[in-house]
């Protein structure tokens, strides 16, 4: 009887050992999985995806599938400072801007048109226009059946591209929020923005937050609801071989700003100091970012600013939210 105790605690402890290290070697993979975020809609563009190949192999430059924690060297004084000078350049300042008020009462009796499927909207991607309840990615998924009701969502109606008129959000607060604008040019109304993803969240106009686990991102839009600058930040905690022990690591990337200028400044200036690179989609373009071993302090300099966003939008964006009845009545 006592051996058979034993035996159960040895697997026991085992079990345990083993569920561990699959979380842990599973946290690292699944950062670098976040990182390397793709629609998987997205077509691979062969020639860029050839040029940035070459341009890795004739760099020596690793690859977020086969870089190690312990090899990657932290920047020296010079480097961080030209990282930190990109980080100054992102506007951290946020909130939900209101627009004009004014306006709203009409934008509103406009948006619930939308929501209550009387007129269709315009898909930009593909030209195509649906109704709100054809849309399969804003459909609410129960039982295996997909349905659309308009009271089960949560609407976010503030003035999301800063050019003075509401947007509406659309979400079901655990897969997506889409935003709509009302183009008065055509007269129509345009899918603005896409999140089809639960670890994306909102930090003020123009502004989406990442976040998840330990891993974070912050992305700026334009006044067409595309990306003009993105970075990535993350802490993990994986085992030091040559050390022989456990120790956590602090990474950022380098800005990625969609003017290219500054991209190319910041590269050449830092290219003997980067740990690894992960190319990713940005406006449906395959770009490079560039991922930097840093300090723990230099680490909270450098994301200070977003946590400080993330808090204030955190509290803002109750002002800006609604069900069905508060924003549409009955």
């Amino acid at each position: 009887m006592k051996n058979n105790r034993i035996v159960i605690i040895a697997k026991t402890v085992i079990t345990a050992l083993l569920i561990l290290l699959i979380y842990h070697i599973g946290s690292s993979d699944f950062i670098r999985a976040q990182i390397n975020k793709e629609d998987e809609k997205m077509q691979i563009d062969p020639i860029k995806e050839t040029s940035l190949k070459i341009q890795a192999e004739e760099e020596k430059l690793i690859d977020s599938d086969h870089f190690h924690y312990e090899d990657l060297k932290f920047v020296d004084v010079n480097g961080f400072e030209i990282i930190k000078k990109a980080y100054e350049d992102i506007d951290f300042n946020g909130e939900f801007e209101k627009g004009n008020i004014e306006d709203y009462d009409y934008y509103i009796q406009l948006f619930r048109r939308l929501v209550d499927g009387k007129v269709t909207f315009i898909y930009k991607e593909s030209k195509q226009e649906f109704y709100l309840k054809d849309f399969d990615e804003i459909k609410h998924n129960f039982n295996n059946d997909s349905y659309y009701n308009p009271n089960k969502y949560t609407y976010y109606f503030f003035d999301m591209d800063k050019d003075g008129q509401p947007e509406l959000g659309i979400s079901d607060e655990s897969r997506f929020v889409y935003f709509f604008k009302y183009d008065t040019q055509i007269q129509k109304f345009t899918l603005w923005y896409a999140s089809p993803t639960s670890w994306n969240y909102l930090i003020g106009s123009e502004k989406i937050g990442y976040g998840r686990g330990t891993s974070y991102a912050i992305d700026i839009l334009n006044q067409n609801g595309k990306l003009k600058t993105s970075t990535w930040f993350y802490i993990d905690e994986y085992y030091n071989k040559t050390k022989q022990q456990p120790e956590t690591v602090y990474i950022v990337s380098l800005p990625f700003f969609i003017s290219g200028s500054e991209n190319t400044k910041n590269y050449k200036s830092m290219r003997s100091q980067i740990g690894y690179y992960s190319d990713m989609y940005v406006n449906r373009n395959l770009e490079r970012f560039y991922f930097f071993k840093i300090t723990e302090d230099q680490w909270k300099q450098l994301t200070n600013k977003f946590f400080e966003l993330r808090e204030q939008s955190r509290k803002n964006i109750n002002e800006v939210t609604y069900t069905y009845e508060e924003l549409f009545g009955k």
